[in-house]
């Protein structure tokens, strides 16, 4: 088992110059999962990572289980808590050896750095789709403010290093929530509550350069994965008071998809998949000119959909219609986009990501 270095320097953004402090530990490498083949990342695009609560005997915490893009489960990886994915890693939150934190674990599961050890968060790790950065939300109080936290990553492999830098977006008292990084990591979207209002706000993924681009009613703080750019980077489908709307990156031209929630965009750019009002899972490729529901379940709600890469299939979780998701009564699932065709991975389990 190789040691590896994790050198981190942390730029915090308090007002007009940064903070710098500097630091260094080390990490060992996470176990290697019972099934995926081969060395190095590429081999393991378009395959699923997911909490597998079951596994975990729904008392403790889910377990991070694999799959390949037709449901096959290839394994688990260890205890811990996964959201989100891109180039080559996937972002986490549990325990590792002793540590507990923010980690980044590559795709094979061969390499395991800790970003950061605080654990005071109200959200899960959000990665952007290019690796380079992750978000947290980090509580500010005991009364459920937070703030968001990024860090940006710069690999090495020479000895095998992560460089990290630390980041906060914005110390204006209120609540930052909800991270989506723009396609390119350059960029981060978030919903904002600040100056007497609520709002759609983007920013640069260092802090700077903050904008209010649409006013929010009501976030739907529960609605992970609510706010979701297009793989373009123009535009934005989010959720709001109920309903999910889109609008451009730069605030103009906002519309009223549908009533729901939870979008994703598929790769190119053309369909969006949502949590409709209905409970079902709802494509649209013209803003809800005209949709097609490919869950159509009566006794289930499903939502929290995401693409795979090929935009041949979407994983999304399931729960009884009626109720709020909860880890101990929700299925991830696997569904056909072609023929509406679906498959259980985990039941209980909660939300998946493809591999990148």
């Amino acid at each position: 088992m190789k040691n590896q270095r994790l050198l981190l320097s942390f730029a915090v953004l308090l007002a007009a110059a940064p903070v710098l402090l500097s630091l260094s530990g080390c990490s060992d490498k996470v176990g290697t999962p019972t099934g995926p083949g081969t060395t190095g990342t590429a081999g393991y695009m378009g395959r699923l990572v997911y909490n597998d609560v079951d596994h975990a005997q729904q008392s403790a915490s889910p377990i991070i289980a694999y799959s390949d893009s037709n449901g096959s489960n290839l394994g688990s990886l260890g205890a811990g808590f996964v959201w989100s994915s891109g180039s080559g890693w996937f972002a986490w939150m549990g325990t590792h050896g002793k540590d507990t934190g923010t980690f980044i674990t590559n795709n094979s599961g061969t390499e395991t750095f800790q970003v950061d050890t605080a654990t005071w968060y109200k959200g899960y790790p959000i990665m952007s789709l290019d690796g380079s950065h992750v978000a947290v939300m980090e509580r500010t109080d005991y009364y459920g403010n937070a703030r968001l936290v990024v860090f940006s990553l710069t690999y090495l492999s020479n000895p095998d290093t992560v460089i990290v830098h630390r980041y906060i977006i914005s110390n204006s008292p209120g609540h930052e929530t909800l991270p989506c990084f723009s396609p390119d990591g350059s960029r981060i979207a978030f919903y904002d509550s600040v100056d007497g209002g609520q709002w759609l706000s983007i920013a640069n993924s260092d802090g700077s350069v903050a904008n209010k681009i649409a006013t929010i009613s009501e976030w739907g703080e529960d609605y992970a994965g609510a706010i979701d750019w297009s793989p373009t980077g123009d535009k934005l489908a989010f959720f709001d008071n109920g309903k999910l709307d889109v609008v451009n990156a730069d605030g103009s031209g906002r519309v009223t998809v549908d009533s729901g929630g939870m979008a994703s965009w598929s790769p190119d750019g053309k369909t969006l998949a949502y949590l409709s009002g209905e409970g079902d899972i709802f494509l649209t490729s013209d803003l809800g000119k005209t949709k097609r529901n490919i869950t159509n379940t009566n006794q289930l709600f499903e939502g929290y959909p995401r693409w795979s890469p090929d935009g041949k299939k979407i994983a999304c979780v399931s729960w009884p219609a009626g109720t709020d998701p909860d880890f101990t009564t929700t299925s991830v699932k696997l569904i056909d986009v072609a023929t509406g065709a679906s498959k259980i991975l985990a039941t209980p389990g909660y939300v998946a990501t493809w591999l990148r």
